[in-house]
Formats: C-alpha cells, sequence, structure tokens
C-alpha cells in the first residue's frame, strides 16, 4: 500500500526537484558565462579584474537567467499539473474547514491524532477514512465507507471516488467508468469541476504508480479550473523558489567577497 499511496507525490517531488536544478544549473552557467565575458572585453582592465564589479554582475545575471528559466521549467504542461493538484489541495482544505473537521494531517502520526480528537464513526467520514489511509489502516477504512450517505448524486460520487482509491491501494486496478458515470449525474457545475479534477487525480496516481504519464491526465483539467487556479504556480513556486536561490547566491557572493578581502585578492577602495 505505502508505495502506491506515495507514487504522486513522490513523482511530483522529484520533477519539481529535477526541473529547479536545471534551472538552477543553466542560470549558473549564464552567471560565470556573464564573467567570463566581461574578463575577455575591451573594457579597462581596472575594470574587467574589478572583482566586486565581476561578483556583482554574476548575481544579476544569475538572478535574472534563474527566473526566465525557473519560468520555463515550471510551466507548460508541468504548471498546469501543478495549479491543478493545488487547486484540489486547497479545495480539500475548504471542504475541511466548512464542517469543521480541522486541517488535513500531514503524517501518520497527525493522522493518528486526529483519529483519537474525532472517535465519532457517524462523523466526517470522508475525512475519517483520509485518515484511517494515511494512518495505514485500510481495513478501517473499508468499515468507514460503509457508512457513506448515498442519499444524492454527490454522495454517491463520492463513496465511489473513495472506494476506488482503496481498492488501488490494496493493489488492484480499477476502472474509472462507473466513476465517470457517477459524474455525469451531477448537475451543480461546483461540483462537476470537483469529480473532473478527482478523476484526473485518480488517473494520475494510477500512471504514476506504473511508470506511465501522470502529468498530462492533471493538466488536462487546467482548462476547466480557469481563473480559480490563476497565479499559483508563480507565487507558490516560482517566486520562493527563486528567492531563495538568489538568497543562498547572495550569501555566497558575500562570502566569496570577504574571504577575498581577508586574503588580499580584492583590494576595496
Amino acid at each position: 500500500m505505502s508505495d502506491r499511496f506515495g507514487a504522486l507525490p513522490g513523482a511530483f517531488s522529484a520533477e519539481l526537484q529535477r526541473r529547479v536544478r536545471r534551472a538552477f544549473l543553466l542560470a549558473l552557467g549564464a552567471g560565470l558565462l556573464a564573467v567570463f565575458a566581461l574578463g575577455a572585453s575591451i573594457l579597462p582592465g581596472a575594470l574587467s579584474t574589478d572583482l566586486l564589479l565581476s561578483y556583482a554582475l554574476f548575481l544579476a545575471t544569475f538572478a535574472g537567467s534563474l527566473a526566465l528559466f525557473l519560468l520555463r521549467e515550471l510551466g507548460g504542461r508541468f504548471g498546469d499539473a501543478l495549479a491543478v493538484a493545488h487547486w484540489a489541495r486547497r479545495d480539500a482544505e475548504e471542504r475541511r474547514a466548512a464542517v469543521g473537521a480541522g486541517r488535513i494531517p500531514r503524517n501518520h502520526a497527525e493522522a493518528r491524532a486526529w483519529l483519537a480528537a474525532h472517535p465519532d464513526p457517524e462523523a466526517f467520514q470522508s475525512q475519517r477514512l483520509s485518515a484511517q489511509v494515511m494512518a495505514g489502516d485500510l481495513a478501517a477504512a473499508r468499515a468507514t465507507l460503509a457508512t457513506y450517505p448515498s442519499d444524492t448524486a454527490f454522495d454517491r460520487f463520492e463513496r465511489l471516488d473513495d472506494g476506488w482509491f482503496l481498492d488501488y491501494l490494496e493493489g488492484g486496478e480499477p476502472s474509472l467508468a462507473t466513476l465517470e458515470e457517477a459524474a455525469a449525474e451531477l448537475t451543480d457545475e461546483r461540483q462537476r469541476t470537483f469529480a473532473a479534477v478527482i478523476i484526473g487525480t485518480l488517473r494520475a496516481h494510477a500512471a504514476a504508480a506504473s511508470g506511465g504519464d501522470w502529468i498530462s491526465p492533471l493538466a488536462a483539467e487546467r482548462p476547466r479550473l480557469g481563473e480559480q487556479a490563476a497565479g499559483f504556480v508563480g507565487s507558490r513556486y516560482v517566486l520562493i523558489t527563486w528567492t531563495v536561490l538568489v538568497a543562498i547566491a547572495s550569501g555566497l557572493v558575500g562570502v566569496a567577497l570577504a574571504v577575498g578581502r581577508a586574503t588580499g585578492v580584492w583590494i576595496g577602495a
């Protein structure tokens, strides 16, 4: 179960790290190339060999290039998949807040703590099942699934949705046909959007577990979300990653300048 449960989050993390690493290395190369160009330029030697100017040029080129490379690496289909995954997470948080179920557990310990704090088996069925899955108790999750209501079309969809995920965690290859039929019965637009994203996410889970293309099922749902998922990738990933990496580069440049000053390589004014 653990391998399948972590397949999609693991794939996301690995792909994100790979893309950020590539953007960093490309920006680093651009910064070093700029310094090399300065040294090979026709500028007066006092300028082309000035250590402070070289470091400033490197940092400016690195920062500018990093922004462009991050936008490229975290955009496109992968960016669409990130946006859809964030929307799904935010929607789950809003649903929990609406019923007073607290925040989403982040690990086994928090899941068990949540279950201990909410012992009523008839309350928060969907959130309870999620916590039981995270705690690794699939038998209890099955018992919780049996208590799900089925009065409305959305109730039936949620029951089929969580049932599919349990089948998947137990090693099965469940079909999504029944779930898609249930989604087609929904009339509320928000519920239809939620259902479409959930089905795309389940497809991504199955693809990640089998080593297939997990990005496309998520990215395909991005147009449906429109402005609801706008700006997330830029503010959450590009900006934060850029800030952290530029701060690290600035710190290293500061250390290099201090060492250069202390050793006499750079003689300041």
